[in-house]
């Protein structure tokens, strides 16, 4: 017997076939010959939606498509029990006390996907989305035992900075893809705490058969030092045991402080975690891929191969960051068109961009200190978790204590001085860590030497001890053996 939300999602797809169907060309089909200078204009504008498959979103892909179709496997409304256990849940609705709900041994997957602004992952995110129909409407089925149902294979909501924005997002987002006014309903409920609410929410998300929920824009003024952080955990930790599938995006520095509470860190991380990082000029994944499709968004008149000096001068405008390279590319070619007579773009206008781009300079120092590893140009922006990168680059904790002793001063997206604050606090926190385990490393050290030196005395002692207890005609024999070596000894020189 067929599983008709599983239907509804489409075949599976194998990891060879997520590259295919990743990859976007807002170009493909697009005669840009005949174009005006307007229409080149926008065309160049839609480079930001330009996909090329790599490891980290094909990875994600492969996750999320397994989060997706493994929720709806459990969740078989043909299967008897999965029937039973689904009326279980919608009989939760108008609990008063929802610390007092058992809901047994309930699973669903969580995937964490970490990475700096313009690095790649809600694009990823999005195009895989953009491969579902996010609303279905099934008609009767005696099999799944219902007459109608909605079924909402996805919803995506911006992370707030207490539980009651988030829960109340939710209702928001499913009130889009429903066109109801759900949200509006329970504002006007009086008496309702945030916790019956949250139940309310995780009845809706099972009513509605959603298949994944994503939450975006993780920081650490929203989740890592929120000081709602405790019941912001709680919350999502009670939409899990509602079986509900999570993917949660955000910023590596949302995350830290997370791994303190063991249980949270297991549930949020039953998947592997996917990190998106500048692309190093040797990878593959740049040099045979995100350089060519970048480059390959081209307006003018004449085609410029993607040659090695291309690749080089691109990455050199870049690090290897997504957004970075569209920006630059987009940027050479507006500076070509300027240009009368130019039929084509090159390398040296690349050149001309890293120059002349204001666009470019204010955020030289983060594209050079991922360029050359370089952790102390990293450090200006509250952002970017350059104490983390430096270690992985054989920076040691010396290293990093020294060069982070200004106040970082640049972010890579708009934030509230409240937003900079908690940033600052994480990178605080992390610099008062590794001090302390400089202090504990030295002090192993300097007992590790006095132990050594206390070894030494003690085994002099031992051997004076030893040798002070021997009989005098067994030392008179020692002595006379060792003036025989001698002797010997200087024979053969």
């Amino acid at each position: 017997m067929s599983n008709p939300l599983l239907e509804a999602v489409g075949p599976y797809i194998t990891q060879q076939e997520w590259a295919s169907r990743l990859a976007f060309d807002p170009l493909a089909g697009i005669d840009v010959s005949s174009a005006s200078e307007e229409q080149k204009d926008f065309l160049l504008g839609t480079i930001h939606d330009v996909i090329e498959p790599t490891r980290p979103s094909i990875r994600v892909a492969c996750a999320m498509q397994r989060m997706l179709r493994r929720s709806y496997m459990r969740r078989d409304p043909t299967s008897g029990a999965s029937r039973a256990h689904t009326m279980k849940l919608l009989g939760l609705r108008c609990t008063k006390n929802p610390e007092d709900i058992d809901f047994g041994s309930v699973y669903a997957d969580a995937l964490v996907i970490k990475g700096c602004t313009g690095f790649g992952k809600s694009t990823t995110i999005q195009r895989f989305c953009k491969l579902l129909t996010q609303k279905h409407v099934h008609s009767r089925s005696v099999a799944a035992g219902w007459v109608k149902r909605v079924q909402i294979t996805y919803l995506i909501v911006p992370m707030s900075i207490h539980r009651g924005g988030l829960v109340y997002a939710i209702l928001a987002a499913l009130d889009e893809v429903l066109g109801t006014n759900i949200r509006s309903q329970y504002l006007n409920k009086k008496g309702w705490s945030v916790e019956r609410v949250a139940i309310e929410v995780g009845i809706l998300l099972v009513q509605n058969s959603v298949g994944i929920l994503i939450i975006e824009e993780l920081q650490p003024s929203n989740f890592g030092a929120s000081p709602y952080r405790t019941e912001m955990l709680a919350t999502l930790l009670r939409l899990l045991n509602f079986g509900i599938p999570i993917v949660f995006v955000g910023n590596p520095l949302a995350f830290e402080g997370i791994a303190i509470h063991s249980q949270d860190l297991r549930r949020l991380m039953s998947e592997e975690p996917v990190e998106f990082m500048p692309y190093e000029e040797s990878d593959p994944d740049w040099h045979d891929g995100l350089a060519p499709a970048m480059w390959g968004h081209n307006v003018m008149p004449v085609r410029t191969p993607c040659d090695a000096e291309i690749k080089q001068a691109l990455h050199r405008c870049s690090a290897g960051i997504p957004d970075f390279a569209a920006r630059a590319v987009a940027g050479c070619q507006r500076l070509a068109l300027e240009t009368a007579g130019t039929s084509s773009v090159t390398a040296a206008h690349l050149g001309q961009y890293r120059t002349e781009s204001a666009a470019f300079a204010a955020c030289k120092d983060l594209i050079e200190g991922f360029k050359f590893r370089d952790p102390k140009k990293l450090s200006r922006f509250v952002d970017v978790p350059w104490e983390e990168y430096a270690l992985r680059w054989g920076f040691t904790i010396e290293d990093i204590l020294d060069l982070g002793g200004g106040e970082p001063s640049s972010t890579l997206s708009p934030m509230t001085a409240a937003e900079q604050a908690a940033y600052r606090s994480v990178h605080d926190r992390i610099r008062a860590q590794y001090s302390s385990t400089k202090t504990r490393e030295k002090k192993k050290a300097q007992a590790n030497s006095k132990r050594r030196s206390n070894n030494t005395e003690s085994d002099r002692s031992s051997k004076i001890r030893e040798t002070l207890g021997k009989p005098l005609e067994t030392l008179r024999e020692e002595v006379e053996a060792a003036k025989g070596k001698t002797v010997k000894n200087r024979k053969k020189e």
